[in-house]
């Protein structure tokens, strides 16, 4: 039976008993009466990416292959002759879906076989061309389960294509791309199109007239260049984002040069989704990643590492990051070829003004806004407006939040109240709030309020005073939210008690206002503060759960992680509840825990391994992949931490079962940052055994298109061997890097260049000395 995070919560249950005991709690303990028993079953290894091909080597496709000669010799086998018949019936006759299934059966029998085929008198040229046309068609209507094997059947007949010396054209190169980006093998996506490119490119400079080769491209379509561009975007890469932009353009350029006759406006209806591409959110494809979250079969997270922080989290992708010259270069793009897009402008304008605020150039984003605004109010009202970007609401938000970030909340409220009715409303009011919020600081030493903690409080209750005046606007609950996370912030947590228990109706069960009350008060240095945080949490677990008080599930996950986090900390908190509020609270998430979700099993592997319970969250980790939901990056860091974490006196049986639970457990798409995190704990403890050992692991390649180690991993080594002054270790870590930027070479650009740089950095740090001897 499968272990669910419910079971381990009663064993979470007995800690704070302990502590009033004054006993001790073991850091490895490895019993638990809930969990005795309960160890999930063998779990198959996750997929290293949907539809990543079979890793095979000479010596498997020669001993699956035969001699030549024995090739020559052996008749067509009875059920490949079977499974093609039933593949072309299924063909003719439209049944596709049938088709994608018969594919992948006959493929793996005919796959080192290509005299079978011509011996059997059954040629797949013509099939194979229609075969991944009609997939396509049929994903589309296809749930969202099947989908996956139909964007696989994609790949695998185009590749089959080349192998049989077909041509591969304009289609089959944007099929292929659309179906590594919608499978997640966002690099491979990258690989082809810039393949394709490069082909296209050779065969548009050939001499007209002669005869392409299987292998050219004589057009890209713009759906090509817009699927390459949204997995870049996917990657989370700005550089290999901004080289997708500008090669695609140019290539668009040519495109545009070679179909003189086609009409302007077509060509503008096919340049605005690439544009739009550069910012995913809100559209169909960012919603199908975000349904497919919690699901490993659609989409793979970042590989290599290169849209992961440094703490194993997943980071969201923010298209300033892209940098204001290049999104202003994008704007003037867009005015150029999709200039009756004003939407597609205003979100270009709304990330640049971001982009502007994040490198601290004020001025200019303020005048672009104010442009902007003055262009709206020269317009008589009901006149045909020129085309062009417009004020909106989301415009108004990044001026009024990048001003209070810059600490001038004065023209921030000036910009707020002299913006028009329609363009103000609880966005751009809520940003200025968080301004105000924001600037109300703690002491460094603890929770001793500011100089005047009470002034910032009176001018955010002016300030929503003033919301409801100008335009009538009640607090909603990002407003309650903020107001509670100041009254925390200025040290009085009594004020935001007391404002939490008179709005309580309006509240209800808000996970955002919950969160920043149970987080604040927990989180205080006070006892008087946790208790009443921990009565708060009662309150809510014995209160009925009908009508408008229907109790959400990230509100469970709220109080559940940061009970666990009080529970379970490192240090002594103030005030520990007894047994009854514990077990009762328990009692109530537990009968509402959701076990289709990746984030709470998260929140309860990571409370175990606080604690110290390392075979339950093993089990846990497990138990979450018996209910289908492979986890995420950060879990993965985060256990293989737990068992390699030794100290100093790290023993080798320690690192021989994280790397173990690595292989087992973890996909390719995570080994640069799992085992970057396992490299940082042996360069820590200078167990260069160990790092040898991890960076030999896969070298060179994790997986095709991947380096091991990557950029990152070196970049940790190299520096912690210079700052431990372990130079000789630091030298031969150098050279490694360079013999391995030899192996991969120009082959895989995406990560070739972060290599090179870093290998640049440490080499001139080297011949500066600073590799040679001691700072």
């Amino acid at each position: 039976m499968a272990t669910c995070p419910g079971f381990a919560l009663a064993g979470l249950a007995a800690i704070p008993a302990a502590r009033h005991a004054g006993l001790r709690l073991p850091r490895d303990s490895m019993q638990s009466r809930h969990l005795a028993g309960r160890v999930a079953p063998s779990i198959p290894r996750p997929p290293a990416c949907a539809g990543q091909r079979k890793h095979t080597t000479a010596a498997t496709t020669i001993a699956e292959a035969g001699t030549p000669a024995q090739r020559r010799t052996q008749p067509p086998h009875a059920s490949s002759i079977e499974l093609l018949r039933q593949f072309r019936s299924d063909m003719a006759a439209s049944r596709t879906e049938a088709a994608i299934r018969v594919y992948e059966g006959l493929r793996d029998q005919i796959r080192f076989r290509d005299a079978d085929l011509n011996a059997a008198g059954m040629p797949l040229q013509g099939e194979l061309r229609r075969f991944h046309l009609k997939a396509r068609q049929a994903a589309a209507r296809m749930g969202a389960e099947e989908r996956p094997a139909a964007y696989r059947a994609i790949v695998h007949a185009i590749c089959d294509m080349r192998r049989l010396g077909m041509r591969i054209g304009a289609t089959e190169t944007a099929a292929r791309i659309y179906a590594h980006r919608c499978l997640g093998n966002y690099v491979e996506a990258v690989d082809v199109w810039r393949e394709g490119v490069t082909k296209w490119c050779a065969d548009a400079g050939s001499a007209p007239g002669s005869s392409p080769n299987a292998g050219s491209v004589k057009y890209m379509f713009p759906q090509a260049h817009h699927d390459a561009l949204g997995a870049a975007v996917a990657l989370k890469c700005a550089g290999l984002v901004r080289e997708v932009y500008y090669t695609a353009v140019r290539a668009m350029d040519i495109s545009h040069q070679m179909s003189a006759g086609t009409p302007s406006q077509h060509l503008h209806a096919r340049r605005a989704p690439l544009f739009w591409s550069l910012f995913p959110a809100g559209s169909r494809e960012m919603h199908r990643q975000a349904q497919a979250l919690d699901s490993g079969s659609l989409l793979a997270e970042a590989p290599g590492g290169s849209g992961v922080g440094s703490s194993g989290a997943e980071r969201a992708w923010d298209p300033a990051r892209l940098g204001s010259s290049f999104l202003a270069h994008v704007y003037e793009d867009a005015r150029r070829w999709a200039g009756a897009d004003c939407r597609l402008l205003s979100r270009i304008v709304q990330v640049l003004i971001r982009a502007l605020f994040a490198e601290g150039r004020r001025e200019p984003a303020v005048q672009m806004y104010i442009d902007l605004r003055n262009v709206a109010e020269r317009e008589r009202p009901g006149s045909r407006r020129a085309q062009g970007p417009t004020v909106t609401r989301e415009i108004l938000c990044e001026v009024v939040g990048g001003l209070c970030r810059h600490s001038r909340p004065g023209e921030a409220h000036q910009l707020l109240v002299g913006a028009g009715r329609g363009h103000r409303g609880y966005h751009a009011w809520n940003s200025y709030f968080d301004g105000l919020a924001n600037r109300i600081r703690q002491r460094p030493g603890g929770w001793q309020p500011a100089a005047s903690p009470a002034e910032g409080l009176d001018r955010l209750r002016q300030a929503i005073g003033e919301m409801e005046v100008i335009d009538g606007l009640a607090p909603d609950a990002v407003t309650r939210s903020i107001w509670l996370r100041a009254c925390f912030r200025a040290g009085d947590w009594q004020l935001g008690e007391r404002y939490f228990r008179a709005n309580i109706d309006a509240v209800g069960c808000d996970a955002v206002c919950w969160d920043t009350l149970i987080r604040g008060m927990l989180g205080s240095g006070h006892a008087a503060a946790q208790r009443a945080g921990w009565q708060q949490i009662d309150a809510l677990a014995r209160q009925p759960t009908a009508g408008s008080l229907a109790v959400d599930r990230r509100l469970v996950e709220t109080v559940l992680r940061h009970a666990l986090q009080h529970l379970t900390a490192w240090y002594e908190p103030a005030y520990t509840p007894d047994g009854e509020i514990v077990d009762r609270v328990f009692r109530w998430v537990e009968a509402r825990l959701s076990l289709e979700r990746r984030s709470t099993f998260a929140v309860v592997i990571a409370a175990q391994i606080r604690a110290g319970r390392l075979r339950s969250a093993l089990e846990l980790y497990h138990s979450m992949r018996s209910h289908g939901l492979w986890p995420q990056v950060a879990i993965n860091c985060m256990v293989a931490e737990a068992l390699a974490a030794g100290g100093p006196a790290m023993a080798a049986q320690q690192a021989g079962e994280a790397l173990a639970f690595v292989e087992a457990n973890v996909p390719p798409q995570h080994y640069g940052p799992v085992f970057l995190a396992l490299l940082k704990i042996a360069v820590q403890h200078k167990n260069y055994d160990d790092v040898w050992a991890i960076i030999d692991r896969h070298y060179p390649l994790a997986r095709p298109g991947v380096p091991f180690p990557d950029a990152r991993m070196y970049q940790a080594a190299l520096r912690a061997t210079c700052d431990h002054g372990d130079f000789a270790q630091h030298r031969r870590l150098l050279d490694r890097l360079r013999d391995h930027l030899d192996l991969v070479g120009d082959q895989i650009p995406t990560h070739s260049v972060r290599m090179a740089q870093v290998y640049s950095y440490f080499r001139r740090q080297q011949q500066n000395g600073a590799g040679t001897r001691p700072r």
